[in-house]
């Protein structure tokens, strides 16, 4: 049976379904769906909605979740998300600030100069990756910093394993939206958490349409300390405790040559690694492997998914 919080925020209904992927017509008339909920951007004459950014479209063009929604709010008024269903999958930056958006709209405006610039961060940083942070001011990318650190912190130190965590969803929605309003308040200290240099133990490495690529785990979010070192795209894995193994592939830009996404593409990475195993997703530059419940993902080898990325 699907797990599921139905949680009343005013006129808006918001249900938190753990890593269902819905149907566009899965939604009632006037429904919403976030961020990976239902793939690909999307709508109908029912007034039914996916404001998404995974699946049919290209993410270097396409705006993720939290930008989708201010421009929902700018253009189409306060008052449009009043009376309807809002689904969401999972707990992440983008979908959170999604919500504090939609839920506090008519506190402080969408348009508000410090709400635009948080949004544009937090939605480069969601859509492109470490590669985002290139596509922003020394300002806006400690916006980036304060939000992920601080203010969604009851969401970050859990370290992928929210959906683990489902029975206290509702908690860790309320503590990170109270969270955003603080960044609003300026009551975090300016000063950044020092965190340790990601490492990368590189596994495998080769030159895919001419682009260096590599495969290694890492004790961190090393996508960043990749491109650094040269490589445009690269596959990223931790072994789980329970012999499962969760694995990120993603590529600096749609620029780069390297078919990673998105997974409806039965030609790219993502689209022939979800042939060998369901539940394989994303977009045109980034994505993963299944995210089930209790923490489980792939049972993929590292040598199966490598062999998929290296002859891309």
């Amino acid at each position: 049976m699907t797990q599921e919080h139905i949680l009343k925020f005013g006129t808006v209904t918001l249900h938190l379904l753990p890593g269902t992927t819905l149907g566009l017509h899965d939604l009632p008339k006037r429904g919403v769906a976030l961020d990976g909920c239902i793939q690909g951007p999307h709508s109908t004459a029912l007034d039914q909605w996916s404001l998404d950014h995974h699946d049919g479209c290209m993410r270097m063009i396409t705006a993720a979740t939290c930008e989708q929604v201010r421009t929902v709010l700018c253009l189409g008024g306060h008052s449009w998300f009043n009376d309807r269903d809002v689904y969401v999958n999972d707990l992440d930056g983008d979908t959170l600030l999604s919500l504090w958006l939609i839920i506090y709209a008519t506190r402080g405006g969408s348009n508000n100069h410090e709400v635009r610039s948080l949004v544009r961060a937090v939605g480069a940083v969601d859509a492109h990756g470490p590669a985002g942070s290139l596509l922003l001011g020394d300002i806006e990318n400690r916006t980036a910093t304060r939000f992920y650190q601080q203010a969604i912190r009851p969401v970050t130190q859990l370290h992928g394993r929210v959906r683990e965590a489902f029975d206290q969803w509702p908690a860790l929605l309320e503590q990170c939206l109270l969270g955003i309003d603080r960044l609003f308040d300026h009551s975090y200290d300016v000063g950044e958490e020092v965190r340790p240099e990601p490492v990368i133990a590189k596994v495998f490495g080769s030159i895919v349409n001419g682009h260096k690529v590599l495969m290694g785990t890492c004790d961190g979010f090393g996508f960043a300390r990749a491109y650094q070192e040269g490589y445009d795209a690269a596959v990223l894995f931790t072994p789980a405790a329970d012999g499962s193994t969760t694995y990120t592939v993603a590529k600096r830009s749609d620029l780069v040559n390297v078919p990673v996404g998105p997974a409806s593409d039965p030609q790219s990475v993502l689209g022939r690694l979800a042939a060998l195993e369901p539940g394989w997703g994303g977009g045109s530059s980034i994505g993963g492997s299944p995210r089930l419940p209790e923490g489980v993902s792939s049972r993929l080898s590292p040598e199966q998914v490598w062999n998929v990325f290296s002859k891309s």
